[in-house]
């Protein structure tokens, strides 16, 4: 999520720079139409708290008619899920965001998850990708439309969170691939494995 006041600017060479809440700095290039377009896919929700001249600057750079033909974006996260009523309770849950962006119909198969360096579970096999279903369960592969989003929550029990501890050092990552059934490859965005783990630990701590 961003900050609030002066977080967000637009520099000299034209990139923005926002400050998100964790102090971490986002930076877009406005002259690149697909860098731009990521952007407001992954944080569309997030995008109302930037200043009236930011959002105009972004909305002027954009170039509609250069719209992709072929693509998808997925977006990795950890989001709250939170009662707000007494016994207050706080859960972290790991979201995934699929947008289809090509101007077909596409069926996308489950998704499956890497880490760098890999995550060493007892009894796993020696492949480094490991599947995690959905707290509501869905059946793939899932028809999309062109523009449609699904969003995928996913529980986080607290076995694993030792595992996510273990490789929590610079450079680590968490990232989600998918594919289509006509053999197309995505990846999401690389979720820093040290991040992860602060913000479990953030969202553990609400109450």
């Amino acid at each position: 999520m961003f900050g609030t006041n002066n977080d967000a600017r637009i520099t000299g060479d034209g990139n923005l720079l926002i400050q998100d809440v964790h102090g971490s700095t986002i930076t877009i290039n406005l002259n690149d139409d697909l860098e731009v377009r990521t952007f407001l896919i992954n944080f569309k929700n997030e995008i109302r708290a930037l200043p009236t001249d930011i959002l105009t600057a972004i909305k002027d750079h954009q170039n509609l008619e250069n719209a992709p033909v072929v693509g998808a974006n997925l977006y990795l996260t950890m989001i709250l899920k939170a009662r707000l009523a007494p016994p207050h309770h706080a859960e972290a849950k790991f979201g995934l965001s699929i947008t289809n962006l090509t101007k077909e119909i596409r069926y996308f198969s489950q998704p499956y998850f890497k880490t760098d360096p890999r995550l060493e579970m007892p009894g796993a096999d020696n492949g480094d990708a490991f599947i995690m279903f959905e707290a509501e369960q869905k059946n793939f592969p899932i028809r999309m439309e062109y523009g449609e989003v699904v969003s995928l929550v996913y529980d986080i029990g607290p076995d694993i969170m030792p595992f996510f501890r273990n490789i929590a050092q610079e450079g680590a990552y968490m990232q989600a691939f998918i594919s289509t059934t006509l053999g197309e490859l995505y990846t999401s965005n690389q979720y820093e494995v040290q991040r992860l783990v602060l913000d479990f630990e953030r969202i553990r701590a609400i109450r």
